[in-house]
């Protein structure tokens, strides 16, 4: 096992004190926090969540929140979206995955589960088509949390990647879809190990939107804690 990820699941209690370590060092604000409340606010109020994501705005408010979560850097160098237009067309192309997927959650997955739905969610990774650089997993992964809050976490470099194998750096295509799935797994084992449930995030403020943005939070807090006591 990952000496990290054994460290994160000893038990609920300290778990728990590394979210606590995010909330007591703040790191994100303003408009990620804004744009992303915004997102997950309109998934959890539609009625209908194909029309929901089909639709302009949230198509809009979904590259906003992906923008203030650093996937389009100004300049030369850095992740970049693609323009809006081809933004938009590759949600559209994969409407009836995430509308397949949309009833699931990471917790209520069971081992018969798991292998079936992982692998419709890696199924929709590959089909998404967003960043105009080479690297998808960061880009690709923030934009199915924001649509499938439940069941996918966001992954960055400085803190997911570095959690589960030490570096921050991405390599070929096919690496990342490794790495994209390696990762799911152990967000699975994590959400089982620790028994996670709504309660377990409902009681933080916000940036605590899921149970896999919980145990995002719980990464980013773990990463901190140990980068301020090195």
């Amino acid at each position: 096992m990952i000496r990290n990820l054994d460290q994160l699941i000893e038990n609920k209690q300290k778990f728990h004190s590394f979210v606590e370590y995010y909330f007591s060092h703040p790191k994100f604000s303003g408009p990620s926090v804004y744009f992303h409340e915004k997102t997950i606010n309109m998934i959890r109020k539609s009625n209908n969540f194909n029309d929901l994501i089909s639709s302009q705005d949230f198509i809009e408010c979904c590259y906003a929140t992906l923008t203030s979560w650093g996937m389009h850097k100004m300049g030369k160098k850095g992740a970049k979206l693609k323009d809006f237009s081809s933004f938009s067309k590759a949600i559209h192309n994969n409407i009836s995955k995430f509308v397949s997927l949309k009833t699931y959650q990471l917790k209520d997955l069971n081992t018969n589960d798991r292998s079936r739905i992982f692998s419709q969610i890696e199924s929709l990774f590959e089909n998404l088509d967003i960043m105009e650089t080479d690297s998808c997993l960061v880009g690709n992964s923030k934009l199915m949390h924001h649509i499938l809050p439940d069941l996918v976490p966001p992954i960055d470099r400085e803190h997911t990647l570095m959690f589960f194998f030490n570096s921050k750096s991405l390599l070929s295509y096919d690496k990342e879809k490794q790495k994209f799935s390696e990762i799911l797994e152990n967000y699975w084992t994590i959400c089982k190990k620790i028994d996670l449930q709504y309660e377990d995030y409902q009681k933080y403020p916000q940036f605590t939107s899921s149970i896999p943005k919980l145990i995002d939070n719980a990464i980013i807090g773990y990463i901190m804690k140990n980068n301020a006591d090195a």
